[in-house]
């Protein structure tokens, strides 16, 4: 097989890092924490301690991740992506976060590459944007615009009202945080307590999880509006002959029973070769995503209430 260098990548790489970790979003759809009973049961005890993150926290975030596109003529079209952020969580669901997004066609950065930093925040219920300039060149290649750098409600930004828009937006900026990648209990095929570690000092119980991917995806397109429900036979077929596979690592503290760092590898595969010929709907490529996310949590209970960021005139 060869690599394809052309348009396809571009556009790839324009979307890749929201699509990198697309699976690790689908997983944070929230848990119902009240019907667990902690005890020692093992996965009663990370769902709990998954619920305590609505106390605040402050954390970083990583996501490697490599994304491949297999045309008609096994053309591989590979982007590189690296998302890498900073936020805070305030108790009231509040969030900031300053994130930087890079796809490039090589996995140190080289060849043709996009790199770009925004800042998302969300407030009483109103989500914010913050179109650095660079941001907005990545999202001028899918969609021309007149927007200016600064602050903006989301929901400006999405006046087309469109499902592409919002995900257009949530692909190219996206806004991920610890409390959005909370495991629900019919997920979780597999869970175990391995050996302790530390971290800064701090004894950790460590606790290894196997997630249902397909659950987590489905359950995401619905709760989003995105499932295609005038084609669920067509979906189906699709979903049964893919590939989703997610494990999960989570570090407990021994102590106080906060998270202090959840690291997850996920693949995807969407075999969509396999019906194109016969569904239009289908397109006409498979697509692959191997990638590995990495959370780091601290100050729980201590973050301020986040304030709403200044909207720039005509946002």
């Amino acid at each position: 097989m060869r690599l394809g260098f052309t348009g396809a990548f571009r556009r790839l790489i324009a979307i890749v890092p929201g699509l990198a970790f697309c699976l690790m979003l689908c997983i944070g759809l929230g848990v119902s924490p009240a019907s667990v009973h902690a005890q020692d049961d093992p996965a009663a005890l990370v769902l709990a301690a998954f619920d305590r993150l609505s106390e605040g926290y402050r954390f970083t975030y990583r996501n490697e991740s490599v994304q491949t596109i297999t045309d008609l003529e096994d053309v591989e079209t590979i982007a590189y992506a690296l998302y890498e952020s900073t936020g805070a969580v305030d108790d009231e669901g509040g969030y900031r976060i300053e994130a930087t997004n890079t796809g490039s066609e090589q996995p140190d950065g080289g060849g043709e590459s996009m790199s770009y930093d925004f800042q998302r925040a969300a407030v009483d219920g109103v989500d914010y944007v913050y179109l650095s300039e660079n941001a907005l060149d990545a999202w001028q290649r899918l969609m021309p615009t007149d927007w200016e750098p600064g602050w903006r409600r989301l929901e400006d930004l999405t006046s087309f009202d469109t499902v592409l828009t919002r995900s257009l937006i949530d692909s190219i900026l996206p806004a991920t945080w610890p409390s959005r990648t909370t495991p629900r209990a019919p997920w979780i095929l597999e869970i175990a307590e391995s050996d302790p570690e530390t971290i800064d000092g701090m004894a950790m119980r460590m606790f290894e999880l196997t997630l249902d991917g397909a659950q987590v995806v489905v359950a995401s397109a619905m709760e989003s509006g995105t499932l295609e429900l005038d084609n669920l036979p067509a979906q189906a077929r699709l979903m049964a002959a893919s590939t989703f596979e997610v494990e999960m690592r989570v570090w407990m503290g021994a102590d106080d029973g906060h998270i202090y760092r959840v690291a997850a590898d996920s693949f995807v595969l969407y075999p969509y070769r396999l019906f194109a010929e016969d569904d239009p709907s289908m397109p006409p490529y498979d697509y692959k995503t191997v990638s590995a996310v990495v959370y780091d949590m601290r100050d729980h209970g201590q973050v301020e209430p986040i304030a709403a960021p200044e909207v720039a005139a005509g946002g």
